[in-house]
């Protein structure tokens, strides 16, 4: 008997303080899912999966392919610049330009400027889910990077069974921290050679981790990878049907269901060739006669629908909204300027998140090429105790008015709330040039104008003639005032009654 109730009570009714949730119930469908560490939900086959789908869809599909050029934009730019921040101005101010000649070639494998590595990278990160730059050596012994896919980094073979190894990350056990990275040279599709361990400390591995532990990351799309996947379908079962309804214009029902190769080659077929010519004859347009009992129809397709139409955005705004980037990014349309200003707003926000992780691994590049830069320049070698220490501007961030958010920035910057930097920066352009270049212009208006004697604001209206200095009194001297300099004369204040507009008044007759 007590082992009948104990197996009755699993099928009882669920008690009143229980969480309708954690049960499972005919009504809805089984979900399929496990309460494990991130290593055994996330494995290597279930990634690489995922990447290849993403991967496919980045090569053919205009969505994906749209949402990877807003993250690269967003997150990294079009330039993306480091500026040195280090207590000591001049030492700064040499360190930028070995920084920027460095940064003009530092790919080892191509000619690529660390701007466009920073893009790829940011490129590979949301469509692959990571990135790996490694810090590396060129012949020269200059520093150098080179990009690494994620195919690249694998498990080498026979170890797949060791437990400090996982997806192609030896990891401490303890910790869960990386310790080295297994990377290969792919010589066919899926096949490596010369797989090795390379230090953590000589790799920089660009992704965002969404659990504790996590050593390999997945695209953005991954959530939605499968809504993406039936959008496709979708739109190509829906083309077939419109290719097939544009093939087939007219038909024709004959009472016998079929007709006869002869009436085809003589019109409708009988003697309906003079009652053609007939009707014709009548009417001055082209008649066709079918005999009694046909029927003729005009092919119509209104594919694909509207209904069709509206589900395709919602599949597109359910893919906008896993990634994280809102539809109106993707697809701009007209919108009510504060809910689209909040969703832009709510946008950058997001972007800004992502950039900081691009900026982290930009700081580590920084650290290992100048550390290098210090020990062999010369001109280098008095670097502050916080060489280290870099500024680094994310992107502009998307807006719907930019007079406004110009005018709010000049604003903020008159008033002493940002800075230069960051207002040069989110162009990815050097304040410390641009100001030179600034006073520079400046400098050449006012000469210019002084040479063809005119005033500076026929040239610039931004630059206004300097002060002129009031003429310093010496002690024991006056200074005589010129005879032809006499106080002005004040100007009368009007009455009251002469400001007064005069009113028109018409005699009464």
């Amino acid at each position: 008997m007590g082992l009948f109730a104990s197996i009755l009570s699993k099928f009882r009714s669920a008690p009143v303080d229980r969480y309708e949730g954690a049960g499972n119930s005919l009504r809805r469908s089984f979900l399929d899912t496990s309460y494990t560490s991130v290593r055994f939900d996330v494995t290597s086959s279930t990634r690489q999966q995922i990447v290849r789908k993403s991967r496919y869809f980045e090569q053919n599909n205009a969505v994906m392919n749209r949402l990877g050029d807003l993250f690269e934009s967003y997150t990294v730019g079009s330039n993306f610049s480091v500026q040195p921040a280090s207590s000591d101005p001049a030492w700064n101010l040499k360190a930028k330009k070995w920084w920027d000649i460095w940064c003009r070639y530092p790919d080892i494998g191509s000619r690529q400027s660390f701007g466009t590595l920073m893009s790829l990278a940011s490129r590979g990160w949301f469509f692959d889910g990571e990135s790996f730059l490694l810090l590396t050596k060129g012949e020269s012994g200059r520093p150098r990077l080179q990009l690494i896919e994620p195919q690249q980094v694998s498990t080498p073979s026979g170890q797949e069974s060791a437990t400090d190894i996982f997806d192609g990350v030896r990891f401490d056990q303890k910790t869960g921290r990386a310790l080295s990275y297994y990377v290969g040279q792919e010589q066919q599709q899926g096949q490596l050679t010369d797989v090795r361990p390379i230090s953590a400390d000589a790799i920089v591995h660009i992704f965002e981790p969404q659990r504790a532990n996590q050593l390999r990351g997945l695209p953005f799309v991954a959530p939605v990878i499968n809504d993406l996947h039936d959008l496709d379908d979708l739109q190509k079962l829906e083309m077939e049907s419109c290719k097939l309804a544009s093939s087939v214009a007219q038909v024709v029902k004959t009472s016998s269901g079929e007709v006869q190769a002869t009436s085809l080659r003589s019109g409708v077929g009988g003697s309906t060739g003079s009652a053609q010519t007939y009707y014709e004859n009548v009417f001055g347009s082209q008649v066709k006669v079918l005999k009694s009992g046909d029927e003729f129809e005009q092919f119509m397709s209104d594919r694909p629908s509207v209904n069709m139409r509206d589900y395709w955005r919602q599949l597109t705004e359910k893919v906008c909204a896993g990634v994280g980037i809102p539809y109106v990014l993707v697809f701009p349309e007209s919108m009510q300027g504060t809910v689209y200003r909040g969703a832009l707003d709510m946008s950058a926000v997001w972007f800004r998140a992502r950039h900081a992780v691009m900026a982290s691994a930009a700081r580590r590049i920084w650290e290992y090429v100048m550390e290098y830069a210090i020990r062999v320049d010369p001109s280098l070698q008095d670097s502050p105790d916080d060489w280290y220490e870099v500024a680094i501007q994310a992107p502009r961030a998307p807006n719907v008015d930019v007079g406004r958010n110009s005018a709010a920035q000049l604003a903020e910057l008159e008033a002493g709330v940002t800075t230069y930097d960051e207002v040069y920066g989110a162009r990815g352009i050097d304040w410390r040039s641009a100001l030179t270049a600034k006073a520079q212009q400046a400098k050449f208006i006012h000469e210019l104008a002084e040479q063809y004697d005119i005033d500076v604001s026929e040239i610039s209206r931004a630059q206004k003639l300097p002060i002129a200095p009031e003429p310093a009194e010496v002690e024991g001297e006056e200074i005589e005032e010129p005879e032809d300099m006499m106080p002005p004369t004040p100007t009368p204040t009007p009455t009251a009654s002469a400001t007064k507009p005069k009113r028109n008044r018409r005699k009464k007759k």
